[in-house]
């Protein structure tokens, strides 16, 4: 099998932009399920605060991908 041709530098931006927007809608996401009043079980609540901040440090992770990306490709 042939190995694919390697990405560009905006092939590779375009991609690592989308998935850091994808990862700050799915915190968003996650907030409003855990702000949510119709969520009265704090197991629940905080489970969902926890995953959404796992989404906020995931998107920080690609915004440094993307400066190293911007700055040294």
């Amino acid at each position: 099998m042939k190995n694919p041709d390697p990405k560009t530098k905006d092939q590779i931006l375009r991609e690592m932009k989308e998935m850091k927007s994808l990862e700050e809608s799915t915190c968003g996401f996650y907030q409003t399920i855990a702000k949510s009043p119709e969520i009265v079980d704090e197991k629940v609540k905080t489970a969902f605060d926890l995953i959404q901040a796992d989404e906020r440090k995931h998107a920080a992770i690609l915004q440094k991908i993307i400066f190293l990306v911007e700055n040294n490709l």
